[in-house]
């Protein structure tokens, strides 16, 4: 289980941290945690698209709980009670939607948010489904919060209850989590975004990744999962942020020029950075601000954090 043994060294960075405006970080090191600074305290606070990372380890839990679901099959089959508009959504497996390969027609990450803007103004899951379906994207990576919300109905679908009640189940309480707030319209968790959590907390989902789904001795999700979701299925945004796994981003030290890693990201610089070769795992989340400042949280990492774990 996770201990507690801060750095006098890494805490003396704290007030360097102050100009990058920086809310929270929290650096564990073999299952303990040596740096942990707040400003000015730890709190329940958005994660943005981290949400998406928690989602996948929430479809993982229904996976190993639901034999007749399998990546391959279309999200058609497994939302039975709702009504698509394009016949394209039959090719739209499980797995495309993890993977951000679902050919959904969605302008997200290069146009400013504005799909997500326009799905948030009314019915979140209707305007999902209403989307129209290029084939010829199919297999093609493109960033969509349609996506994650439709893997949130898949929970709700099978198990009768949002992500978030599930989420407090199966993962929030056995990790010892018990204070959340999540997005909701008509009992369905906003899948890409909207969770809340605390820093200490989100890294306990990071531990967890990095024990490939084990939390001390309980088996939260399964190994297999784990490994699948943390391994190369489209090919992301490798000048930006790295290749994309299931609802997970992979930078490899060829991309990122120091280790290889993947990670959670959500807007304006959230950061879970699990790192298995150093048995590190680190969580950085800066304050809103200019999105060209994203990037701060994870050079501090390589430029202020590393050459202290690399003593």
């Amino acid at each position: 289980m996770i201990k507690v043994n801060v750095s006098e060294e890494l805490s003396s960075l704290a007030q360097s941290m102050l100009d990058y405006n920086f809310n929270d970080v929290v650096v564990l090191k073999d299952n303990t945690i040596i740096m942990d600074w707040h400003n000015p305290k730890d709190r329940v606070n958005f994660i943005f698209s981290c949400t998406k990372s928690v989602v996948s380890i929430l479809i993982g839990i229904l996976v190993d709980n639901h034999s007749n679901i399998c990546l391959g099959d279309s999200i058609v089959d497994h939302l039975p009670n709702q009504s698509f508009k394009d016949e394209n959504y039959r090719d739209v497996s499980i797995e495309k939607l993890l993977s951000m390969t679902s050919g959904i027609e969605w302008n997200e990450m290069r146009r400013g948010n504005i799909e997500y803007n326009k799905m948030v103004k009314g019915d979140w899951l209707n305007y999902v489904l209403s989307k129209e379906v290029n084939a010829l994207s199919i297999g093609k990576f493109n960033y969509c919060d349609g996506n994650s919300l439709l893997l949130s109905s898949l929970i709700n679908h099978y198990e009768g209850v949002s992500a978030h009640k599930y989420a407090e189940q199966f993962l929030f309480k056995p990790l010892g989590i018990s204070k959340t707030k999540w997005k909701e319209q008509y009992g369905l968790s906003m899948g890409g975004t909207g969770l809340h959590m605390k820093s200490q907390d989100l890294l306990k989902i990071g531990y967890l990744v990095l024990n490939r789904g084990k939390y001390g001795d309980k088996r939260i999700v399964s190994s297999e999962w784990v490994d699948k979701m943390t391994t190369v299925h489209s090919i992301g945004y490798p000048d930006w942020f790295g290749n994309y796994g299931l609802h997970w981003w992979i930078s490899g030290k060829h991309i990122n020029g120091h280790v290889d890693m993947y990670y959670a990201l959500g807007d304006h610089g959230q950061y879970l950075f699990v790192i298995p070769e150093m048995n590190v795992v680190t969580c950085i989340r800066k304050k809103v601000g200019k999105r060209k400042d994203m990037f701060l949280p994870r050079d501090f990492l390589f430029d202020s954090i590393f050459p202290y774990l690399s003593k």
